[in-house]
């Protein structure tokens, strides 16, 4: 289903039902078995198709040359790109994974149509070029689908996140599908209710929001199957299996300002895209001398970077630039690979260059590389082929250096400089306090100032009285009639023993709860230092759960954000509850902070903003510890002296049965606070089916930042997942804390024992 109707390539018909790839072979490849192309075709991801190229143009140049030519279709807008965050129901990425089961079936049937499984490149233009980039730099999608690359003008931006997710809700609610309550939408019934219209009046509904937005529903976000879900761009491009590439690009490319869009998406690893693309399109419009369109320069810098990456890894890779007269731009060379856009003026020196442009990527398809004369990437140099023909000059392609250099040093000088600074000064802003009072607003000049303070301190002692009976009976006593349930402190019975919280009072009823430093594992000191988490012990008495608990040990004193206090002895969460919760049973959202896993606390931020936020809408919120640094990850490989991962094993969700308190049985579960606590959740069970399927229960949402627990690109993983360890190098910390000559031969559990005791 096609965004467009007005198109230069305008269909014969559209369907939603279009996932099919076409084949063209030759008799000498059905005895001898060629080289194959998959083709995936470009427009932005909302139009184009896989059945507008010229059947006659692809037997000339390629099915003659010995090599299977398959095109492969791909769902498009709304239609492969609808996605509302983490559910568990709906996958992020549909178009992609259309893709790679394109590629499935081409692995496991082109022998029978005389292709070769092994010798498969998968080529692209624009959207079509950034979607095998997206396939070829997986780490993700299995490797043997193919084992090359031709990316033609790839404008590798990653569509923003939370774009993504807010077109889809704006166009469930279009259609009538979604409320607008976000914490209560049911995924299954919006799509369900979505699936009831037909494939034109899902169309229509899209081309309406795209005639307001051109960026709704045109791109991939940083999730599965590409990459895992916000990783990092760099890590992306220097974790791809190794594969021969080519990497093309145009003169002019989009040209000077062809399009009055905001920036859609993320092409290097900003941390603020849209005020670094404002800066650039407004300031840097007017004062650079070869300013180049963002479009353009996404095009250019990951030309250069996704090859730079490949040939880096030991790949051969290749780089070239079309800049054939009378203009070279976006779509130029598509007459020379894929027969369309041929310009109605046609010189000489284009033909010349025509008769040989598809014949380099033929060889290339054939043997990995595209023309004798063509160097191979040398990163140092840059260096690149420019496809030119002037025979009134007397020149045709030749090699140069320093691709796009002057692309590169912009963005990453002087643009990641600008980035830099705006996240400095939003830190600033938000750390900085509101400034201070002048004397002629001070409260103290005011004439009810003093009688307010002096009911405030008759409150003060009526509560202090409130606080001594509660400790010595144990139950909650009202504590002036005038209030409606106005109570000093909340008590709790837990599976362990009573625990009473701090009670905010609020005039509607709904009052807030706050438990903090409620205790999920056992000290982890002295002996049980560096071992997996146990359950804690139960106690007698009430525990007293109104102030936070020590800061897990950081390794940053210079922080905004500074620690009163930590120590080793950290493993705690705080639940944030509420009058409403405790009584209809709310959605839990738990919060694992970030830090570099070395820095930072759960006990860092305002109770205020947690209880207005997030409690006052019927939320439970918790914060939840775990060990940071050396405390967290010591690990010495599989030598069953230490689990890897121990930071993981603090807020790990594995082991469900509250009876079972063998740490060995599973990860430590924080069933303290999430499984044996009535706190008002909506289900006291908390899990995770497998690590790859989500949370068990929808109500249930882990929360974190980018360097939050969850990021998988600070684990180390087992070994069975076929991803190697991190190397944590051993003798680096024995020997800081002199626990053992390095000749000596090193016995991990003696160290551990070692350790625990410093």
């Amino acid at each position: 289903m096609s965004h467009f109707l007005n198109t230069r390539h305008q269909q014969k018909s559209i369907s939603e039902d279009c996932l099919y790839l076409n084949i063209f072979t030759s008799e000498n490849c059905l005895t001898e078995k060629c080289a194959v192309i998959v083709y995936f075709h470009g427009g932005a991801f909302l139009a184009e198709s896989a059945v507008m190229f010229s059947d006659e143009f692809i037997l000339e140049r390629y099915v003659s040359e010995d090599v299977v030519f398959v095109t492969s279709a791909y769902r498009l807008g709304v239609f492969g790109q609808l996605y509302f965050g983490p559910n568990g129901v709906l996958s992020e990425n549909l178009l992609v994974h259309d893709s790679v089961k394109s590629l499935e079936f081409v692995h496991n049937e082109i022998s029978n149509f005389g292709g070769n499984p092994k010798q498969v490149t998968i080529m692209g233009h624009s959207a079509g070029a950034a979607l095998v980039n997206f396939l070829g730099f997986s780490d993700i999608i299995d490797p043997t689908l193919f084992q090359q690359i031709i990316a033609i003008s790839a404008p590798m931006s990653f569509i923003f996140y939370d774009d993504a997710i807010n077109n889809s809700y704006k166009f469930a609610e279009k259609l009538g599908c979604f409320g607008g309550n976000r914490s209560s939408m049911d995924v299954k019934s919006t799509l369900n209710c979505l699936q009831k219209f037909n494939d034109t009046e899902i169309l229509n509904a899209q081309t309406e929001m795209v005639q307001t937005n051109f960026n709704s529903f045109n791109g991939v976000i940083q999730g599965e199957p590409v990459m895992k879900r916000n990783g990092k761009i760099a890590n992306f491009k220097k974790n791809a299996p190794k594969r021969h590439i080519v990497c093309g690009s145009t003169q002019l490319e989009f040209g000077k300002d062809p399009f009055q869009y905001k920036p859609a998406g993320n092409f290097l690893d900003i941390e603020n895209p849209k005020e670094v693309f404002d800066f650039y399109d407004t300031k840097m419009h007017n004062t650079e001398p070869r300013w180049t369109d963002p479009s353009s320069a996404s095009v250019y810098i990951s030309s250069r970077t996704y090859c730079e990456a490949m040939a880096n890894a030991g790949a051969n890779a290749y780089i070239y630039e079309t800049r054939q007269k009378p203009e070279s731009l976006h779509v130029s060379d598509m007459q020379y690979f894929i027969g369309i856009h041929r310009e109605k003026v046609h010189t000489s020196d284009m033909d010349i260059l025509d008769s040989f442009y598809s014949k380099m990527l033929v060889n290339f398809t054939k043997t990995g590389v595209p023309a004798p004369g063509w160097e191979k990437l040398d990163p140092k140099r840059m260096n690149y082929l420019e496809l030119k023909v002037d025979t009134e000059l007397g020149k045709g392609p030749r090699m140069l250096e320093n691709y796009h250099d002057k692309e590169m040093e912009t963005w990453f000088g002087e643009v990641m400089e600008y980035d830099r600074n705006v996240t400095k000064q939003k830190l600033m802003e938000f750390s900085s306090s509101t400034g201070n009072i002048s004397e002629s607003q001070s409260i103290f000049g005011q004439l009810w100032f003093h009688p307010i303070i002096l009911l405030i301190v008759i409150i003060i002692i009526l509560v202090l009285l409130c606080f001594k009976k509660r400790f010595q009976t144990g139950e909650t006593t009202p504590l002036l009639t005038i209030f409606i349930h106005v109570e000093c402190f909340k008590t709790i019975n837990t599976s362990l023993g009573k625990v009473q919280g701090t009670t905010i009072l609020s005039d509607d009823g709904n009052h807030k709860y706050l438990f903090k430093s409620l205790p999920f594992a056992k000290p982890l000191i002295g002996e049980l230092r560096f071992e997996l988490p146990q359950y804690p012990e139960s106690w007698t008495g009430i525990l007293n759960a109104t102030d936070y608990s020590s800061s897990c040990m950081s390794n940053f004193i210079n922080t905004t954000h500074p620690q009163k206090s930590i120590s080793e002895d950290c493993l705690y969460l705080n639940i944030f509850t509420s009058e409403t919760c405790l009584t209809k049973k709310c959605p839990l959202l738990l919060y694992i902070h970030g830090g570099a896993f070395r820095a930072e606390s759960a006990v860092m931020f305002s109770d205020e903003f947690i209880l207005e936020r997030y409690v006052s809408e019927d939320v439970v919120f918790v914060t939840s510890a775990y060990r940071l640094g050396v405390f967290g990850q010591l690990y010495f490989g599989q030598n069953g002296g230490i689990s890897e991962n121990l930071l993981v094993h603090d807020y790990g969700i594995r082991n469900t049965d509250p009876s079972n308190r063998n740490p060995e049985s599973g990860i430590q579960n924080l069933e303290f606070g999430i499984r044996n606590l009535e706190f008002g959740t909506q289900n006291p069970e908390f899990g995770m089916k497998n690590p790859e399927s989500g949370i068990q229960n929808r109500e249930y949402l882990i929360l974190n930042p980018e360097n939050g627990v969850l990021n998988p690109e600070y684990e180390i993983r087992n070994p069975k997942s076929g991803i190697r360890d991190q190397d944590i190098s051993a003798p680096h910390y024995n020997t800081t804390f002199h626990c053992f000559v390095i000749s000596s031969p090193i016995r991990i559990k003696k160290i551990l024992r070692l350790f625990q005791r410093i």
